[in-house]
């Protein structure tokens, strides 16, 4: 598998095996992707390992926020 898709139809931010996952694809050279309008309310401690995961790209939608959020 080349490509990886995390998407919007079950929240990846509570899967207990989310960061081994996406590792265990990236060392297998695919591109990992995520999108989802509810990472901005994953919890902090998922932030660092995400980041180190070797996450292709993130996408996060903002579009429910308002101008102050």
């Amino acid at each position: 598998m080349r490509r990886f898709v995390l998407n919007y139809s079950g929240e990846s931010t509570v899967y207990p095996d989310l960061i081994p996952a996406i590792r265990r694809r990236r060392a297998r050279r695919a591109r990992i992707s995520s999108w989802s309008p509810c990472w901005v309310t994953a919890p902090d401690s998922l932030l660092e390992p995400l980041a180190e995961s070797g996450l292709s790209r993130l996408t996060v939608s903002v579009h429910a926020a308002d101008e102050a959020s």
